[in-house]
């Protein structure tokens, strides 16, 4: 095990730890690497262990060591994601108490730097004097973030990117992983930037200024803050960046936990949204629903063909011949025939499909790889398949983590790094996109993130989808939006959600919006690190709406039984059915790099936004503002959508936390308990890794913190890039008046919140170079008028008549057998067929594959004889002439999964006149199976027939008369 020197010096720098001596990091260094140490956890054995080492040392050198284990030990607490034991949680928790009270010692100094910046601000923007280093690191400390000298200087070292993300101003900041990689593959987080300061970087970067250093900086920071109108005595760097926080803390209202969060850069890591093609992404999404069923190789398939075939080494053979630059245009010109998964092994498409995209995108490196490096990635195919994966075992995250573990510790140690790259390779594959390369990472080094999550607007995209792409049962479309409100709503994970039984959620007596959502051992599995929780969710009305038509539909069946789902439907088919569906469109809408458990960072970022609204408005006077204006006053209230501002209002926010509130006032609660609140509904033990793994980027956060803004006419002459005092400003305020009727204007200012200018200012001259990283476009129109619940009804309730299917290249028109109707929920919601046998009827029918039967068919059906139904015994019954070609049609139709609901009698009915022994024969060898009964009678008159009966296995008169009615047709 060995630990990064660079990250935790980095972190010592960012909490302004003393200044640390190398060699005894070396020294503690080489005293934890001797430990043998398994996983992200410090054992109480461990850390005696080490204690003990460091006693022996006979000079004071151990009293430093003690200091320094303490610090390391909340570095691997806080960025790494370690356990450590209790007595030593309690020094980090001293460690962070000793942080804010030096951050409090600086509060004289703090408030006089506030006050004499907000002076120099105006100074500066009538005279305009030249942009120095100090300037900027003391606006940007005070306006954007508290920020550690090293990443002050970064900003000033190199112009920063910026761009226009989520409707608002943002600046982006790489992490420094110490790595050789280019800027878009690295991680970085973002900053709200105020259009001041960006203006301040903006005309600095006009100039090659030299490098500054982070001792060169301190230098003219106490040279600038000593000078009027400051007068502030010279500090230390650390004292200055204490100083800067207490304005955050005191000044701003900042609790000490996103004190961190703010002036940390490595606490968070942030996303882009990816570049979707709008065609694309509606192509994709059409066929969300398409069955595409693991194909399970029986005894008569070849072995070659099935089992041992690896197709991606045909498509390697065939470009091998191909120069890496026309490679593109050959794949799409000759686009190679895409093998299908396989229930028993799912590798060789897996293989197929890394192939395929490195061969057409290239590597992360480079657009063209050589086809040898491409034959040496996928060469690890042979020491994988020692093992086979099921399709099972990839739809199942613990089997799949399971069996990558196995398959990665008996590889040898050359080959380890090219079965990582192939893993990284599963997170984008819709069936294993809940593969978590993460358990891979070293335990000394910080978990890697998968940052992304989606707003309430692009939820209704999701569920647009779901609600109106063919090929779905109307069933299947409700378990899969169940799915996704779970998801999105809940934060349940992947497993959680196929595990859920429907005892597991319960409604409130009192509220219909509002449900407790059980997380607990099942027979199907456990929870992630057996970790038992009880969610309370508040939904909107129309998303609760949808989980009780759910548990309205399934109150009668067994409530042990799976939530989404039938009765004893296997966890892979409900994986692959009510998932892979969502997986699907996410990715449409996306990105490839968008999976299920991005639902849950999205749930976690909207309650802990719900959260903060709380903490920081005050209701009486949001009351009071909007009542006055009749416009949104929160700090949300610039989004684009509607369905945002619902989200993060204030009374919708308290219901969401009334399982906390339990009807007080946010005020009459202790308040820092709320982020402890947050992470205990996701299960994790700590803010931090909420924080690190969930809460994605920063610049979401000072929304909460800042309200209207005064801006002088002088500051937005800078801001607009014209002299100071021009009348050419009163054009802006014209259109700033005639867009916000509320603003508060005056001779010399206007007041308005920092996103309604942005609004405006992102058009002008010094703004609209800016890269807009916004939202993915709106693939899908919304029907906004009409419900949830509704919609799903109006588009699941019409009738399904007909589809097409490929007969000997031939496209054959089918009739769908479709009993999912409005009939069927109606007898659901009057009690009289209950979901056990719904379920029961699904499954003897052939579960998801569609019943279909084309003209040809009914038409042998016809020829066979007459079908009638027996209402009293509930079965059917069909006469048929006993020949061989009539046999043949009886197995061709009667034998299909469709009718495995039924239980198969023959009576032949034989005149005594012709010989018996052929019509026998016929009866027991091609009509009948072993296990079926069969009589003869023999009669005196009238022609020899055989009565099929049909008896049906359920007690359902109605699905009978369904099935009559179909094959009447």
């Amino acid at each position: 095990m060995t630990l990064s020197k660079r990250e935790f010096t980095l972190f010592c720098d960012e909490m302004n730890f003393n200044a640390i001596d190398k060699r005894l990091i070396n020294r503690l260094f080489t005293i934890v690497d001797q430990q043998a140490i398994i996983g992200r956890q410090l054992t109480t054995e461990t850390l005696k262990n080490i204690n003990r080492d460091i006693n022996s040392i006979p000079t004071g050198e151990q009293r430093y060591l003690r200091q320094l284990l303490s610090q390391l030990c909340l570095y691997l607490q806080q960025r790494c994601d370690w356990d450590i034991p209790e007595s030593q949680d309690k020094k980090c928790l001293d460690l962070t108490l000793e942080w804010m009270q030096r951050i409090n010692e600086q509060a004289y100094d703090a408030s006089v730097l506030y006050n004499d910046y907000l002076s120099y601000r105006k100074h500066f923007f009538t005279e305009r004097p030249t942009i120095i280093p100090a300037l900027i690191a003391v606006a940007f400390s005070i306006e954007v973030a508290p920020l550690a000298h090293v990443y002050l200087c970064q900003i000033l070292n190199t112009p920063p990117v910026i761009e226009y993300f989520d409707e608002q101003l943002t600046i982006i900041l790489f992490h420094d992983t110490g790595k050789k990689t280019q800027q878009q593959d690295k991680t970085f987080t973002r900053y709200a930037l105020t259009p001041f300061v960006y203006r301040l970087l903006q005309d600095y970067h006009r100039v090659d200024h030299n490098d500054i250093s982070p001792k060169q900086l301190n230098n003219q920071l106490n040279h600038f803050l000593t000078s009027a109108p400051y007068s502030l005595t010279e500090k230390a760097k650390h004292s200055w960046h204490y100083c800067f926080l207490n304005i955050w803390h005191h000044q701003k209202g900042y609790p000490h936990v996103l004190l961190q969060d703010i002036s940390q850069p490595n606490r968070h890591v942030s996303f882009h949204y990816p570049t979707v093609n709008k065609l694309q992404a509606q192509q994709d999404l059409s066929i969300i629903y398409y069955n595409n069923t693991p194909y399970t190789p029986t005894v008569q398939d070849s072995p070659p063909s099935l089992q041992t075939g690896w197709s991606h080494k045909d498509l390697l053979k065939d470009l091998d011949d191909i120069p890496p630059r026309k490679r593109k245009d050959w794949l799409q010109q000759h686009p190679p025939k895409v093998p299908m998964w396989m229930t028993d092994n799912v590798l060789p498409k897996l293989f197929f499909h890394f192939t395929y995209d490195l061969l057409f995108y290239g590597g992360v490196q480079s657009s063209y790889l050589d086809i040898k490096s491409i034959k040496k990635y996928t060469s690890i195919y042979q020491s994988l398949s020692t093992t086979t994966l099921t399709y099972d075992m990839a739809c199942d995250p613990d089997a799949l983590a399971q069996w990558a573990q196995d398959r990665y510790n008996t590889t040898n140690e050359n080959d380890k790094w090219l079965v990582y790259n192939f893993f990284r390779y599963l997170s984008h594959i819709d069936i294993t996109d809940h593969f978590d390369i993460r358990a891979f990472n070293p335990p000394t080094q910080p978990k890697s993130v998968n940052a992304f999550r989606i707003n309430v607007s692009q939820y209704q995209q999701l569920l647009d989808a779901l609600l109106t792409m063919p090929g779905a049962t109307p069933l299947q479309r409700l378990f899969c939006i169940g799915s996704l409100v779970l998801g999105f709503y809940a934060g349940l994970r992947r497993g959680e959600v196929l595990r859920l039984r429907s005892q597991d959620i319960v409604t409130s007596k009192n509220c219909q919006q509002s449900f407790i959502v059980h997380i607990t051992t099942t027979k199907e599995g456990h929870p992630k690190n057996n970790k038992h929780r009880q969610i309370s969710v508040y939904l909107p009305k129309a998303q609760a709406a949808l989980l009780h038509e759910i548990l309205l539909i399934k109150c009668k069946g067994d409530l042990s039984s799976p939530f989404i789902g039938y009765e004893n439907e296997a966890i892979s088919s409900r994986a692959h059915y009510y998932l892979l569906p969502i997986t699907r469109a996410l990715k449409a809408l996306f990105g490839k790099k968008a999976c299920f458990h991005h639902l849950r960072h999205s749930a976690a970022h909207l309650l802990t936004q719900q959260g903060l609204l709380l903490a920081t408005q005050d209701p009486t006077m949001l009351k009071q503002s909007n009542n006055r204006s009749g416009e949104h006053s929160a700090a949300f209230s610039l989004y684009s959508d509607e369905r945002v501002h619902q989200q993060l209002d204030y009374q919708y926010s308290r219901d969401r936390f009334n399982f906390w509130l339990e009807d007080r006032p946010f005020s009459a609660i202790n308040d820092s308990l709320l982020f402890d609140v947050c992470s205990d509904q996701w299960g994790h033990s700590s803010y931090t890794t909420t924080r690190r793994s969930y809460l994605h980027g920063v610049e979401w956060l000072p929304r909460f913190f800042c309200g209207v803004v005064c801006y002088e006419y002088d500051e937005l002459c800078y801001l607009l890039a014209i002299k100071p005092s021009s009348n050419d400003i009163f054009r802006f305020i014209n259109t700033l008046k005639a867009t916000y009727s509320t603003m508060v204007q005056s001779h010399t200012a206007v007041s308005l919140n920092e996103q309604a200018l942005m609004q405006l200012l992102i058009d002008k001259k010094p703004f609209k170079h800016l890269v807009n990283d916004a939202c993915s476009p709106m693939i899908l129109t919304t029907t906004t008028d009409i419900e949830s619940l509704k919609r799903w009804k109006q588009h699941s309730f019409e009738t399904i008549q007909y589809c097409y299917l490929a007969d000997n290249k031939k496209m054959t028109k089918c009739i769908l057998f479709h009993y999912q109707s409005t009939q069927l929920f109606d007898l659901i919601d009057a009690g009289t067929l209950p979901f056990s046998t719904i379920s029961a009827f699904w499954m003897m029918t052939g579960g998801h594959q569609p019943t279909q039967l084309s003209k040809s068919q009914f038409k042998s059906l016809k020829q066979l004889g007459q079908l009638s139904i027996n209402s009293d015994n509930q079965s059917l019954a069909l006469t048929t002439r006993c020949t061989l070609h009539n046999a043949t049609l009886f197995t061709q139709l009667f034998r299909m999964p469709f009718f495995g609901c039924f239980t198969f009698s023959f009576l032949l009915k034989h005149n005594k006149k012709r010989p018996v022994t052929n019509n026998k024969i016929l009866v027991n060898k091609h009509f009948s199976k072993k296990d079926e009964h069969t009589k003869i009678d023999i009669i005196q008159q009238g022609k020899t027939q055989l009565i099929i009966d049909l008896q049906f296995n359920l007690d359902s008169l109605w699905l009978l008369q369904s099935v009559f009615e179909y094959l009447k047709q």
